[in-house]
């Protein structure tokens, strides 16, 4: 009788380790579809936040991207008001800073 008991839990953990293995496929199948167009790429940029001035004053701005834009998305100034679209190196130039007192304060991803 304790042979039928280990054969049956043997048999019982067997088809919980297939549910398990399955379950993991299917979301390695999730994730390989929802990430195919990501390449080598982990992370997207998709918003920088830049402030110039001073540590106690100055002019914020953001630059969004759009990625659903025609031709592989494009970047919106937003800046009080003024609402502008952008070309990426003007994004980079504003961000990395030497350019005045303006530099990137915080990063989107």
């Amino acid at each position: 009788e304790a042979l039928g008991v280990l054969e049956r839990a043997a048999a019982r953990i067997a088809e919980a380790r297939g549910a398990a293995q399955a379950k993991v496929a299917e979301c390695q199948r999730a994730l390989t579809e929802l990430y195919q167009d990501w390449g080598e790429e982990r992370y997207r940029l998709s918003a920088v936040l830049v402030h110039q001035g001073l540590a106690g004053s100055g002019h914020y701005w953001v630059y969004i991207h759009e990625p659903a834009h025609a031709g592989g998305g494009r970047w919106v100034k937003y800046s009080d008001a003024h609402v502008a679209e952008e070309p990426a190196e003007e994004v980079w130039r504003q961000s990395v800073g030497g350019t005045g007192a303006a530099s990137a304060y915080c990063l989107f991803y």
